[in-house]
């Protein structure tokens, strides 16, 4: 069967695709309508210092100077961001989304 004679049997029984067709809409609007909304999000945070702030009577960060770099500031805050306390400071603050 190639192409041209698949189309004119799904033309020839167009009653019974348009009933698929509908079911299969319906079902989905069914499933988005009465399924739970829910979203979450991750992010993460790095800071880092300006290009200038390395030493002297600059400002400088102690976490520059672990083995690992900024990796471990960035592990604290995106773990402290986690937490209830602080997803509950948002809501208080308004943040909804």
């Amino acid at each position: 069967m190639d192409l041209a004679q698949g189309v004119r049997v799904l033309l020839r029984r167009w009653f019974i695709v348009l009933i698929g067709m509908g079911l299969t809409i319906g079902a989905a609007l069914y499933v988005y309508v009465q399924g739970p909304h829910s979203y979450t999000t991750n992010a993460r945070l790095l800071i880092l210092m300006p290009a200038g702030a390395s030493g002297g009577e600059q400002p400088n960060s102690p976490f520059t100077y672990l083995p690992s770099g900024l990796n471990i500031l960035a592990q604290m805050l995106s773990a402290e961001a986690g937490t209830h306390r602080f997803q509950q400071s948002l809501l208080d603050d308004g943040y909804t989304a």
